[in-house]
């Protein structure tokens, strides 16, 4: 049994520091939901919600909004009933979701991240269609239908028990049958008897499967639990039953990804009922990376990081293990376990395990019960694989649902040096027979599959996990630490994409400047107060200096004599500098009078005040290689959807402004040209409280509505500074309230734009860039590709060919940034593809006027005369400093 108390060292920081670790005695059943033909639980409840459509519904067709495994369920759903499916999936969804989902015959519709987005995309797809809602947890036919797992858990279990009753720890020989009339079933407490459990615990996110557990079980004497991450408030039901109310809005990256949403309004009051749901639990990152790399490693079953939280609260929540040392005495509780899908990747696992550390001794496997030291393989676990199941056709009424399930029952012992035993046996003695039976009347979803060919299946794709997680290094180089980071040369070869790349682009670590077409930077000119730092990053990728520009175009864009006579001047500087003048204002006249057919062009904003030294190189690569792109984008710093990606990630940091000027001659300006460093700032210790508000209502050109104006700057010239206990204040700074949304907080706060660029610097003086690199790459590539999945995207700085603008001009509308990101590119089904390797910072949006009131323009200059510009081409300061 998981018997082996959690050592001390453990429980350090918890309510249960300083007191002795409990030692339950536990006997585990997992209800394997990822053997689903979706990989997850969610067919069933999609199954069951279609079963109790109309005729006349059904033929309108059915909307849902879903990441991911409801999408494939209903898609599935769908297609088996013959009707139509539209699929509204949030553009940061997981690819192979996505495709995974068109698979089925769905369409696909792409939304914002937020349900509000989801829902507001779902709304105009049911007025256009009459297609009806299918939500993804928060209804009663989806609750109903989840539910019926755990009545074939309660029934499997039984069968299991009935030819071996010493898998239970109840001494009781007799096993009772099931006896359910309905659903939410009445029958009265009963004691502890072999073959039936003591406990499930169900993974919670939206709610749907653990209401529809807790509904079935309800009235059997099985107590039900919940199960959630407690990475960045993840952990809503825990919170709500304690608050006593449903929390509504959840944003977090927890890497169980199928459990970010907020508990469903219908769910709630099953789940904030005692008498259903007993309670939920929160765990952390890094146990639910130990428990699953225990049942990949041990039980060689392929899970996502959502299915192992229940296994991780039984390992590692002390409360709950508190509760089965005092419940269940010496002789214990049976407890099932559900894993609620297997929906990743061997690159998804490779990254999360290549980037983790072995949590402590307990999970090196070096104590064991007791505190003793002990040989034992994992942690003080050695896994014994007992009993596979194979599914059972259990007959159920239409409000069940009749979707069969593989179920696995294993144990777990503190042998101190055991390998694993192997036993496998049908569920009951003629389970195989009755399956026989009722095949060919089985719908192609529910056949068997060879549990052999699942097994070794199973055992390649963990063993190739393992290689890449060895020999590849990927997390090195997308997340290596500061003292790790690698060199930025960039010398790593692409990654694979949908489209096989052309056999004339060579490997990265090979690429030069091609000499078949010009690269041009195109610059869109109209602000001289951020154009002489520009100029220095310009000069120095000139392919007169190693660079890949072979010219820089300025096109006018303003018609201020001042600023046009300041870019003569600078042209005059550079004979690879041109001045391109418009016969009329605005963007169309832009891209329509200054690019070519046949020269590729960086699309580089005036305000650009930092890219690293390969982000042109980088981006002319994957245009070539990507050639199926419509443009590639480089990772923008101050940019709506890149800012959540890098909150998230870990790129932003805490930074608070400063509400009293200091002494004179603190800003950059004045203490000269090295006074860029974070490190040289004073941390804040400011008398009022830790916060800075930020003003959402702004009209579209930055004009704040209110009239007391709460997030005006402090002072002209100030700076931001970082904050004491910077993790643990994270939370109490504006990037708190970052959105994945092109009109949302982070582009009409400057308060956020402030707090980005000062994490840039930092992030740049301890070499850490690598914080900002996501997206989808091979083990050794220098890209990392973010699909923007025809959202719209910031297009400061870009790589595109002049033929592809020239084809597509005149634009529709004024915009050209939404032309270029959103409407062409979807008209022709052509990708928008972000290379987060080639990272630049836009300074900002005209809604963020406020930032010229900080000191960050005077450190972008003092960052480039140090370290980009050439020598005698230093970028003066102005006069007013």
């Amino acid at each position: 049994m998981a018997s082996t108390p959690q050592p001390a060292a453990a429980l350090v920081g918890t309510p249960y520091e300083g007191k002795k670790p409990a030692q339950p005695r536990i006997q585990l059943f997992f209800k394997c939901e990822n053997y689903q033909k979706v990989g997850a639980f969610k067919s069933r409840g999609a199954f069951h919600a279609l079963s109790r459509l109309a005729p006349d519904q059904l033929a309108k067709g059915v909307v849902t909004h879903s990441s991911g495994n409801h999408a494939q369920a209903l898609a599935l759903a769908a297609r088996t009933h013959g009707i139509k499916a539209y699929i509204v999936m949030p553009t940061i969804s997981t690819p192979s979701k996505i495709a995974a989902t068109k698979s089925y015959g769905a369409e696909v519709i792409f939304s914002g991240s937020t349900s509000q987005e989801r829902e507001a995309v779902v709304e105009d797809v049911m007025k256009k269609t009459g297609a009806t809602l299918v939500p993804p947890y928060d209804h009663p036919n989806i609750i109903l239908g989840q539910g019926t797992m755990a009545l074939e858990l309660e029934e499997q279990v039984q069968g299991l028990v009935k030819d071996d009753p010493s898998l239970s720890v109840h001494k009781e020989s007799n096993i009772h049958p099931s006896s359910h009339t309905a659903i939410n079933g009445s029958k009265p407490p009963r004691e502890p008897s072999a073959g039936h459990l003591d406990a499930v615990i169900a993974p919670l996110g939206g709610g749907g499967m653990l209401s529809g557990v807790a509904t079935a079980l309800n009235g059997t004497g099985t107590r039900v639990y919940g199960a959630e991450p407690s990475f960045e408030g993840a952990d809503d039901g825990r919170r709500g039953l304690e608050a006593n109310e449903r929390i509504t809005t959840v944003k977090t990256l927890t890497i169980a990804d199928g459990l970010r949403t907020p508990v469903g309004k219908i769910n709630w009051t099953v789940i904030s009922d005692k008498s259903k749901v007993k309670g939920v639990f929160a765990v952390s990152e890094e146990q639910i990376l130990s428990a699953m790399k225990l049942v990949i490693e041990r039980m060689k079953v392929f899970v996502e990081p959502s299915a192992v939280v229940g296994l991780a609260v039984c390992l590692y929540d002390e409360g709950f293990r508190k509760i089965v040392e005092e419940e269940g005495g010496e002789e214990g509780w049976d407890v099932g376990i559900i894993f609620s899908g297997g929906n990743t990747t061997l690159e998804a696992i490779s990254k999360l395990f290549a980037t983790g550390e072995e949590p402590a001794e307990r999970a090196e496997a070096k104590v064991g019960k007791d505190g003793e030291r002990t040989p034992s393989t994992f942690g003080p676990y050695t896994l014994s694989r007992r009993y596979m199941m194979y599914p059972d056709d259990l007959s159920r009424s239409s409000t069940e649902s009749q979707h069969l399930l593989r179920s696995s029952s294993f144990e777990i012992d503190d042998h101190e040096a055991a390998g694993p035993r192997n036993k496998y046996t049908n569920g009951s003695a003629n389970g195989q027979s009755r399956w026989n039976k009722s095949f060919k009347q089985s719908p192609p979803w529910r056949r068997p599959r060879c549990i052999w060919i699942a097994l070794a299946v199973a055992v390649v794709l963990i063993l190739g996990s393992l290689m890449i997680i060895q020999k590849s290094n990927i997390v090195e180089q997308i997340r290596a630490s500061p003292e790790e980071s690698p060199k930025e040369d960039h010398s790593i070869p692409p990654p694979p994409m949908p489209q096989p790349p052309p056999p004339t682009v060579p490997e990265m670590d090979k690429f030069q400047k091609p000499a078949e077409f010009k690269v041009i930077g195109l610059i869109f000119y109209g602000r001289p107060a951020t154009v002489g730092i520009l100029d220095c990053y310009l000069r120095k990728n000139l392919v007169t200096n190693g660079g890949f520009l072979d010219e820089v175009h300025y096109v006018v864009n303003t018609d201020r004599k001042q600023d046009i006579k300041y870019l003569d001047k600078l042209i005059k500087t550079e004979k690879l500098f041109k001045k391109v003048m418009l016969p009329e204002l605005g963007y169309n006249n832009v891209w329509k009078h200054s690019v070519e057919p046949e020269h590729m062009y960086i699309k580089i904003d005036d305000d650009m005040v930092f890219f690293d030294d390969n982000a042109i190189a980088n981006l002319v690569y994957s245009k070539l290689h990507h050639p199926d792109s419509f443009n590639i984008i480089a990772n923008l710093v101050n940019s709506p959807e890149t800012g959540w990606l890098h909150y998230h990630f870990g790129a932003i940091h805490s930074y608070l402004p400063e509400t009293v000027a200091p002494p004179k001659d603190t800003d950059a300006a004045a203490l000269g040209p090295k006074a860029w460093r974070a490190s040289a700032l004073p941390i804040w210790n400011e008398s009022g409280e830790m916060s800075f508000p930020v003003t959402m209502d702004k009209s579209d050109d930055g004009s704040v509505l209110e009239k007391d104006r709460p997030e005006a700057p402090p002072f002209k010239g100030h700076r931001w500074l970082p904050l004491p206990e910077p993790e643990k204040n994270i939370y109490k700074t504006p990037m708190s309230k970052t959105e994945y949304n092109p009109y949302g907080p982070d582009w009409k706060s400057w308060a956020l734009a402030a707090q980005v660029h000062y994490s840039l610097l930092e992030n740049i003086e301890k070499n850490q860039l690598h914080l900002y690199r996501y997206g989808t790459s091979s083990p050794s590539s220098s890209e990392g590709i973010w699909d923007m999945a025809f959202a719209r995207m910031n297009i400061n700085f870009m790589a595109i060919w002049g033929k592809d603008v020239l084809d597509n001009v005149p634009f529709d509308g004024p915009d050209d940034e939404h032309e270029l990101s959103v409407n062409i590119p979807t008209k022709l089904n052509r990708p928008v593809l972000v290379n987060t390797h080639a990272v630049a910072a836009h300074f900002s949006f005209r809604t963020q006027h406020e930032l010229y009131d900080t000191d960050l323009l005077s450190r972008y200059r003092a960052y480039a005369n140090e370290m980009i510009c050439p020598k005698g081409h230093q970028i003066p300061i102005p006069k007013d400093k």
